[in-house]
């Protein structure tokens, strides 16, 4: 059970990105994680935005938005996750 926003196991330790381009579902997912007591959270609005993120930061779980413009998210996460000099290559993700 979690209370106040307490991290079991070392869930607080964790670095996720989130992008979508909306900045309120950002929000949400930001307050769910934070509930979790997940405070090491990244936003991005875009797809530049979230790799600038991925070459700058060890990020352990991504999660994206499938309807993004110019570029979805279920089009950019593939090439992002598996290629060798993917930046985020062993990082599970959620498009």
């Amino acid at each position: 059970m979690i209370a106040n926003g307490s991290a079991p196991d070392g869930l607080g330790k964790l670095r996720i990105a989130v992008v979508d381009d909306n900045a309120a579902m950002r929000g949400i997912v930001r307050s769910v994680l934070g509930a979790f007591g997940i405070i090491n959270v990244y936003e991005a609005s875009d797809v530049d935005a979230a790799l600038h993120i991925l070459r700058g930061e060890k990020i352990d779980i991504l999660i994206c938005d499938w309807k993004m413009k110019p570029v979805d998210g279920l089009a950019w996460c593939a090439p992002c996750v598996t290629p060798k000099k993917a930046p985020a290559r062993f990082c599970p993700s959620s498009c």
